[in-house]
């Protein structure tokens, strides 16, 4: 029988700025640079929220506290120490729209990241 193997988990839905995020975004915010200072607060794992207000304006961004891995990738249970977090991706390198030129924003729980998405 071969030797137990080591993984490394976190799971940011357990951190305290998960919770201090629900204060944050039910203070209704009445525009897009309140809207994305109440998620920058979010320290959870990453739903996508929509935006949108009286004046027609949309919006989309991607939240949580995403990994930063050095050496393994970052969305799945990764084997061995090696593979701890190095960090995580700032909120203002997550994905985010703003009144796109297609005139939509469209979430179905994708991955939001495009593939030459620069994730060290």
């Amino acid at each position: 029988m071969g030797a137990a193997k080591q993984y490394a988990l976190r799971w940011t839905a357990t951190s305290r700025a998960a919770s201090a995020f629900l204060f944050s975004i039910s203070t209704a915010p009445t525009n897009w640079q309140e809207f994305r200072a109440a998620l920058e607060r979010y320290g959870g794992t990453g739903p996508e929220f929509v935006y949108a207000d009286v004046d027609g304006n949309i919006g989309y961004q991607a939240t949580g506290w995403l990994p930063n891995r050095e050496k393994c990738a970052g969305d799945v249970p990764a084997e061995g120490p090696e593979c701890e977090w190095a960090g995580r991706i700032p909120f203002d390198r997550l994905p985010s729209a703003y009144n796109p030129a297609s005139g939509m924003v469209v979430t179905a729980n994708q991955n939001p990241f495009p593939a030459e998405y620069p994730i060290e």
